[in-house]
């Protein structure tokens, strides 16, 4: 799960900036750094004000975390093959972007 990436293009989908996004987020810039970076785990009442501060539902963002790293090995060729796809059918519902 890498719910740093995630975050990361989220924001940058909406066009902020750390620093505005911080503030939207009312923590500092430095710790919206380290979770985009994947060095501090975000509590769930974070992820809530970040999915509604971008408007996107929190099972979408988590489902945008999904890693390769999360699947069984035996799995793993399917989810390769299949996830891009789907990840670019869900974004197209909720934004019309591509959250790559």
């Amino acid at each position: 799960m890498d719910l740093g990436k995630a975050i990361h293009t989220v924001r940058k989908k909406k066009n902020l900036s750390q620093s505005k996004f911080s503030k939207l987020l009312d923590i500092n810039q430095s710790y919206l750094s380290l979770i985009e970076n994947n060095k501090k785990n975000p509590s769930i009442k974070l992820l809530e004000k970040v999915s509604s501060k971008t408007d996107l539902p929190l099972p979408i963002l988590l489902f945008f975390s999904l890693s390769e790293e999360d699947v069984k090995d035996e799995k793993k060729q399917l989810f390769n093959m299949m996830f891009p796809k789907i990840k670019e059918m869900v974004s197209v519902i909720f934004d019309e972007e591509d959250y790559d």
